[in-house]
């Protein structure tokens, strides 16, 4: 699951590189994948919350706080700095002390004026902050009535990708109100930003919870949702939506097989399966192989220990890539005059996230003393 989850993060960072070329943007299929592990493994963590704290609700949100604003708020700072000490942004674009608040960074497309310049792709922690404000109240609802959203938010969110003219395109009705306030389409705002229309993909995340985790709910309300979604792509296809707007083919893309990716990596997990493929056996040796089960169960440790770290390094490198990018321009130059740059904004990215994992590190031993458990997978 961890090196599901980085590269994931390395999709999203790619697709933000210079001169990054793709056919489509790969990043917004992996953000899709992002939100449907991040529906799943939240409810999980507030069933845990709901069983040890006292106050569940008020306990969920101080952890998610302590999980990602100390490292949210190390790459701000530093990416601050290095605007001030690079001559080369200095002054390019101002800094708006706001973007902090990181909740409402995804409705900011919307404005000339954005928040969300010193980490571009805290739009999407919005989203994820939103999400968790309101899952308290969700798992409030009977299982039938969250079943039912659903399938709600399933068609409109396929109206929203599907219909042609005004939503899948620019907005006619927005454009006459404001041509500056409204250069973003509206596919992609409806689409991929706005959680009260893509807020289906952590519900389905959610159902997939129950489905999985509490086995209270069919299988079959998690595949014809996918298939929705399936039927959306063919009816697509044919008459080119998707090549004109390739908001409506990347998310449908990271419906169709980062989350089926997503719910297999999940139920590894779940089982306590090695990224080998097969549980980890008995570490005795066997008189037989000589020792031939120890050397085989220190290589699983070892293929395990790796999965985690690249796990641990997924959000760091997802904060981090932009300040990675900036300063591999600045050491070696841009795309367009160095054939390396962005193997070398990668490295550089890559450098930057494990730093901040090590700070993360800290941070989680005393979030998990705080709170009383460990990381609620168990795994």
């Amino acid at each position: 699951m961890g090196g599901f989850r980085f590269m994931l993060a390395a999709f999203v960072a790619y697709s933000h590189f210079e001169g990054a070329f793709l056919p489509f943007n790969l990043g917004t299929s992996a953000v899709i994948g992002f939100y449907f592990i991040s529906g799943y493994l939240m409810s999980l963590s507030y069933e845990r919350f709901r069983d040890k704290a006292a106050h569940p609700v008020r306990a969920f949100y101080i952890d998610r706080i302590i999980r990602l604003y100390p490292a949210y708020l190390l790459v701000f700072a530093a990416s601050v700095l290095f605007y001030w000490l690079s001559p080369k942004l200095a002054g390019l674009r101002p800094i708006n002390l706001l973007e902090l608040l990181v909740i409402p960074n995804n409705y900011t497309k919307l404005f000339e004026h954005k928040m969300n310049l010193v980490i571009p792709p805290s739009w999407s922690l919005g989203a994820e902050f939103q999400f968790y404000l309101l899952l308290p109240l969700l798992l409030r609802a009977s299982k039938q009535w969250r079943v039912a959203l659903l399938y709600t938010f399933a068609l409109l969110h396929l109206w929203t990708l599907t219909l042609p003219g005004a939503l899948g395109d620019y907005s006619a009705a927005c454009l006459k109100l404001s041509q500056r306030a409204c250069e973003a389409k509206a596919s992609d705002l409806l689409g991929y930003r706005y959680l009260f229309f893509v807020g289906v993909v952590f519900i389905l995340g959610n159902i997939a919870h129950e489905i999985y985790e509490k086995k209270s709910l069919p299988e079959g309300i998690l595949h014809s949702v996918i298939a929705l979604y399936i039927l959306g792509f063919f009816l697509l296809f044919p008459v080119g939506t998707m090549i004109a707007n390739e908001n409506v083919f990347a998310v449908l893309l990271g419906v169709m097989l980062f989350i089926p990716l997503s719910l297999h990596y999940l139920q590894q997990l779940r089982l306590g399966i090695r990224p080998t493929g097969m549980p980890v056996p008995s570490p005795q040796p066997s008189p037989a192989s000589g020792g031939g089960g120890e050397r085989i169960a220190a290589r699983c440790f070892t293929l395990s220990e790796t999965d985690k770290w690249l796990g641990k390094l997924a959000y760091p490198l997802f904060l981090s890539h932009f300040l990675g990018q900036w300063i591999a321009d600045m050491a070696w130059g841009g795309a367009a005059h160095n054939r390396f740059f962005h193997t070398q904004a990668m490295l550089v990215s890559v450098g930057l996230a494990l730093l901040v994992a090590l700070f993360q590190e800290v941070i989680d031993r005393k979030r998990y003393a705080y709170r009383g458990f460990g990381r609620v997978t168990g795994k």
